[in-house]
């Protein structure tokens, strides 16, 4: 391998580019991206560190400079990529020029997804809250495209059933489609918080279960884990049961509500549930995908700490 520094280049010797890849199908909205890859060498000789000019016509741009022309350098392997994106549905030729040599290839974007394509993730980065503490929960938001880019510049309105208040209850999404609520209560319980995409109300939301817990707890969550290291083929199940008790004499309570949450991508059998007259319930996850998920179960009445358990598909 040479580096372009090591020597003068002269455009004249057989310096050739070689189109290593050229992607098509990204969706028109200035987001998604095509990319493409060419290779710089000298006979065997991969050249490094040597300037290559690319070129796109029609709407696209190069991202993140916003340009329909940029320059990148050849890394160790001599090669140089390009991202760019369109806000048009057309074939764009793209160019890399390398002294007097160039390449040629042609991209397509596709039709945009509409706003009702849109993904709304959620994460809830706050856990056992206390009422009346004027600490809040936290939930982060993050608005997607089917291909998992951030959505920037979209309204986020948020609504909350139960006695909570929400600080802010609408929002712009960033440059990566995010955005973050805070929500208050002084009162011990569950709340349940819906945001919901302003253009797309109907298909684009995600509800939450909070819980903010009591200032004097009596109740505890207990959690078995009696199935674990299902395969992540969407229908293998783990098992967990969960019994809630007395904090004084460690009674069983029967009858009470059990929200429940999982990370990970993971599908419940119930997002809530009541304990039997024992006080157990039992809960299974199955998950398309590997790896470990954490269940969160949260007592509804926000009398006992939330109890976390992980369990793992494989």
């Amino acid at each position: 391998m040479h580096s372009w520094l090591d020597q003068p280049i002269l455009p004249a010797v057989d310096y050739t580019l070689t189109i290593i890849t050229v992607t098509s199908g990204a969706a028109a909205d200035g987001i998604e991206f095509n990319l493409f890859t060419v290779r710089l060498s000298a006979g065997d000789e991969l050249i490094d560190n040597a300037p290559i000019e690319f070129t796109v016509s029609g709407n696209a741009l190069f991202t993140p400079s916003r340009q329909n022309f940029t320059t990148v350098y050849t890394n160790n392997q001599g090669e140089a990529t390009v991202f760019f994106t369109n806000t048009s549905s057309e074939t764009i030729q793209v160019r890399a020029t390398f002294g007097s040599d160039f390449a040629d290839a042609y991209s397509t974007f596709g039709a945009p997804a509409s706003d009702n394509d849109l993904l709304l993730e959620a994460e809830v980065t706050t856990s056992n809250i206390g009422a009346g503490s004027g600490i809040p929960h936290i939930i982060d938001y993050r608005l997607i495209t089917p291909a998992g880019l951030g959505v920037p510049n979209r309204q986020l309105n948020y609504s909350v059933i139960g006695s909570a208040t929400l600080v802010p209850t609408s929002d712009i999404t960033d440059g990566s489609g995010r955005t973050q609520l805070r929500i208050f209560s002084d009162t011990p319980g569950s709340v349940t918080v819906v945001a919901v995409l302003a253009s797309a109300p109907d298909t684009v939301y995600i509800r939450i279960i909070l819980t903010f817990i009591n200032s004097v707890l009596t109740q505890r969550i207990s959690a078995e884990v009696q199935s674990d290291m299902a395969q992540g083929n969407g229908f293998s199940v783990n098992r967990i049961r969960y019994q809630v008790l007395t904090l004084a004499g460690n009674l069983p309570v029967a009858n009470v509500p059990i929200n429940f949450s999982v990370t990970g991508g993971a599908e419940l059998s119930v997002p809530t549930g009541n304990t039997d007259g024992n006080g157990y319930i039992t809960l299974t996850l199955t998950n398309s995908m590997s790896g470990a998920v954490r269940v969160s179960a949260a007592l509804a009445s926000g009398l006992g700490m939330t109890n976390y358990t992980s369990v793992t598909f494989l």
